[in-house]
């Protein structure tokens, strides 16, 4: 259901229509039955790290265990200050505004899908 109301509220500020989307065995429709093809990028990795993404798997496969070996690296402290580095920089509005674009060199993305970590929150 959250996922139907915020998709409703993505088209709606993309196309100044509401439209609804259902699925039709494999394809996904519009209100008129007509094809609807979301373009999208995965940010996977960005507030959420693994170490099948990192390739650390063999040393530090969770999220807990990669900031455990940041702290051994670099102390706990540094390791927040990287944490509150990386979370104001990795991806930023500009980013976003960025990949929505399009033009001869970029496709336009209709959707970006996130990982959020609960225990993560930004001050702003």
């Amino acid at each position: 259901m959250k996922r139907a109301i915020l998709l409703s509220a993505f088209l709606l500020s993309q196309f100044g229509t509401s439209q609804l989307l259902k699925t039709n065995g494999q394809k996904i429709v519009n209100d008129k039955g007509e094809n609807i093809q979301l373009r999208g990028l995965g940010l996977g990795g960005w507030m959420l790290q693994e170490g099948y993404m990192l390739k650390t798997a063999d040393f530090a496969d969770s999220q807990y265990k990669i900031k455990q070996k940041i702290a051994e690296l670099i102390g706990e402290d540094g390791m927040n200050e990287f944490y509150k580095a990386y979370l104001k920089n990795g991806i930023t509005k500009q980013d976003i505004v960025f990949l929505k674009k399009q033009d001869s060199t970029r496709s336009g993305f209709r959707c970006i899908i996130i990982c959020i970590l609960y225990r993560l929150k930004r001050n702003r």
